[in-house]
């Protein structure tokens, strides 16, 4: 989903509309920026493979 052709601004204002709130035009930008880079982010975990015996840790531990 994160690529070049992603028009980040329409998703910001369609999930804005949706939830029934505004964001103000000074902030669209920044927020679209930030939906980007958490695409980003979140494809390093999306595209790393899972075989099927991996189980998720029962305690966290940082």
């Amino acid at each position: 989903m994160a690529d070049e052709q992603t028009d980040w601004s329409a998703i910001v204002a369609a999930a804005a509309k949706a939830q029934g709130f505004t964001i103000p035009d000074a902030y669209q930008a920044g927020v679209a920026a930030n939906l980007a880079r958490i695409a980003v982010i979140a494809a390093a975990f999306r595209d790393r493979p899972l075989d099927d015996t991996t189980e998720p840790a029962p305690v966290f531990i940082p």
